[in-house]
């Protein structure tokens, strides 16, 4: 309560409580700022932070009942729509998510919802293997469709990435010496380049590439490599 009124906020008003009687919190007349605060300690990844992003990723299409258990409570999400709408922001703009398939990411929008992809903010590319076949039957859009990662970017609907990671284990096929085909940094260039919010930076993360990778990316990104 002396929090609110150092603030210029009058307190909730709490009816008195008689035996029998329950008290109700009245958690939406806090300021958003508190709100968010609290849905950030229950939905966030609980490791280091660079960034204000989490640096371990959650695989996008894990077991959610896993990862409740784990790191985060989303049962909050179930509360009311207001909640669910601002506790589920926090969730998709301050973790970092893995797809392990590039059609996976080419179907984030219609698997959670085009506002929840909007919120994303970190993306990891960062598969085994490529031991699936490169054209698949899209069972969303019920078509064939070309399921490299660089139709997979220019196709999915991310639309403020502000970090994006890539291991070496995903892309095989017509490399250049330095290990990224053009269509795929054709890919990342158009994908950082959607709907951007002034002063963003964007940041590239490479791992298992030469330095020289740096030299396809404009100069103001912050480009890093880690072998």
């Amino acid at each position: 309560m002396e929090f609110l009124e150092s603030k210029g906020i009058d307190p909730p008003y709490h009816k008195p409580v008689t035996a029998g009687t329950k008290s109700i919190f009245p958690f939406l007349q806090l300021p958003l700022e508190l709100r968010n605060q609290i849905y950030l300690y229950l939905v966030h990844h609980p490791t280091m932070y660079k960034d204000n992003l989490a640096v371990e990723p959650i695989d996008m299409f894990c077991n959610w009942g896993c990862v409740e258990s784990g790191f985060c409570s989303i049962a909050i999400c179930l509360t009311n729509r207001q909640i669910s709408q601002e506790a589920l922001f926090i969730l998709y703009s301050r973790n970092s998510f893995t797809f392990q398939f590039p059609i996976d990411l080419r179907n984030c929008g219609s698997s959670i919802g085009q506002m929840n992809t909007n919120s994303i903010r970190s993306i990891y590319i960062s598969t085994e293997s490529r031991a699936y076949p490169r054209w698949q039957f899209d069972s969303v859009n019920r078509s064939k469709v070309d399921t490299s990662w660089a139709p997979a970017l220019i196709d999915c609907d991310v639309r403020r990435l502000t970090f994006l990671s890539v291991s070496k284990k995903d892309l095989v096929a017509r490399k250049t010496p330095y290990g990224l085909s053009k269509a795929f940094i054709e890919a990342i260039k158009h994908i950082f380049d959607r709907d951007q919010e002034k002063g963003l930076r964007p940041h590239l993360e490479f791992c298992g590439y030469d330095e020289d990778v740096k030299e396809h990316f404009p100069k103001d990104w912050l480009v890093t490599v880690k072998p």
